[in-house]
């Protein structure tokens, strides 16, 4: 899976979760940002991807957040502990970030058919 040019400098990954695919967002420019970690570990998907642009975790200076659901925040803290890169979020997910297991555990009783 390859990240694949939208516009000028945005690109998006689409990444599988459950029957449907989930996006990671590339921005390129001055500061590099990723939208989203997506649903898996960041060498199933993202950093093979980065890789085929040239790109390294460590070419990228932020992490948004777009909300707390699990196919967007699954490598979170694996991509943070790893690469130390900056995160940016909503004040109302910083919890859902800091305790992910309880946010699992809400997440997944709310739609339990999209919880693998």
């Amino acid at each position: 899976m390859q990240f694949i040019r939208v516009l000028d400098d945005v690109y998006l990954l689409k990444t599988p979760f459950s029957i449907v695919w989930s996006g990671v967002i590339l921005i390129r420019g001055e500061k590099n940002f990723l939208i989203d970690s997506g649903a898996h570990s960041p060498e199933t998907y993202i950093e093979p991807a980065l890789r085929a642009l040239g790109m390294s975790f460590s070419d990228i200076d932020w992490l948004l957040h777009t909300h707390a659901h699990g196919d967007h925040i699954t490598a979170h803290h694996e991509i943070v502990d790893r690469y130390g890169i900056q995160v940016a979020c909503l004040d109302k997910q910083v919890q859902n970030l800091t305790d992910p297991a309880q946010n699992a555990i809400r997440i997944r009783t709310k739609f339990p058919e999209h919880s693998p």
